[in-house]
Formats: structure tokens, sequence, C-alpha cells
């Protein structure tokens, strides 16, 4: 869950499997990262739903635990990608329909707490 400084909830992530994303969501997902890496290994999916100017905090935490499949969801995939040799892990985002929005390198477990 993700809030602002407020308190108001910004977004809500579930985490999923593979089975748990429509087929062809999946395989445009998976062709994107076939492409893009020499191999990779998928750590977690999480399906994220975010609150919108259509739905409120509730009703978008209701649509999270009834795990409804909504054209506004975001899956986020924490992967494990190897390029020229060298793995590296990231954090990649694609659209319900399995469009790419964007991937970032992700920080170690043990590294992000020494940020803050």
């Amino acid at each position: 869950m993700n809030f602002d400084n407020n308190g108001t909830l910004l977004k809500l992530g579930l985490r999923v499997n593979a089975v748990d994303i429509p087929s062809a969501s999946y395989t445009i997902i998976s062709t994107y990262l076939d492409h893009h890496f020499d191999r990779f290994k998928i750590r977690r999916m999480f399906q994220e739903y975010a609150v919108t100017d259509r739905t409120t905090s509730i009703e978008t935490v209701k649509n999270a635990f009834q795990n409804m499949l909504l054209p506004d969801n975001q899956y986020k995939i924490l992967l494990r990608g190897k390029n020229d040799g060298e793995w590296i892990t990231y954090e990649a985002y694609f659209k319900a329909d399995g469009e790419f929005i964007k991937i970032r390198h992700a920080l170690p477990p043990d590294y992000d707490h020494i940020l803050y």
C-alpha cells in the first residue's frame, strides 16, 4: 500500500502468480522481457490498483480484495535480468493489457534502508 503525506491511499498492490494474469497480457509481457534480456528470472509479480478520479479509496480496496481485472490495473514485476554476462535486479511496470510502462534498477533489500 502506498500513501501520500496526508495519509490518503494512492495505490494498493497484491502479489500474484503468472496464472492470475490474463494469458494475452502475460504473453506480451514475456515477449518484451525476452527481447530485452539474454535471460531473466521473475522473482515476484504484483497487481496494482491505483486510486483514480473515477474511484475512491474504498472502491479501490474492494476491487483489490475481489481480484478484479480492470483496465486501470498495472503489473509490477521484480526480476533478475542478464545482459552481457551480468545479472541485475529490475522493477518493470506494465499496463493491464501488457503494454510496457517503465523499467528501472532495483536496489537490494539490505541496501534500501541506508538511503533513509
